[in-house]
């Protein structure tokens, strides 16, 4: 299995998303995932690929928990956080879009 197909199966397995939906360019926020569940695909993603993320800002890609802050349309992150982003960070070992 490649990086690639395995990062979309953990995003599937904690979005319950089919996987066949999620491509390279499939971002976080049309995926819904955000807050909390963001944080911990990220945290398992980390582990998994045993990547240094402490270039890695969250407020620049996903917003809080929802229940905290009203939902706000059309308010998109800064940056992207991408399943591409993911693959190019697991193969470096390293985040690599640093601030």
């Amino acid at each position: 299995m490649t990086i690639k197909e395995q990062i979309v199966e953990l995003v599937a397995a904690r979005t319950a998303k089919d996987p066949d939906s999620i491509f390279e360019n499939s971002n976080f926020y049309d995926l819904g995932i955000d807050g909390d569940d963001a944080t911990e695909i990220l945290d398992a993603f980390a582990e998994h690929f045993e990547v240094d993320m402490s270039g890695f800002v969250a407020r620049l890609y996903y917003g809080p928990e929802a229940s905290w802050i009203p939902f706000i349309p059309g308010r998109r992150p800064k940056r992207e956080l991408t399943i591409d982003l993911l693959v190019r960070a697991a193969e470096a070992h390293r985040w690599l879009d640093c601030v």
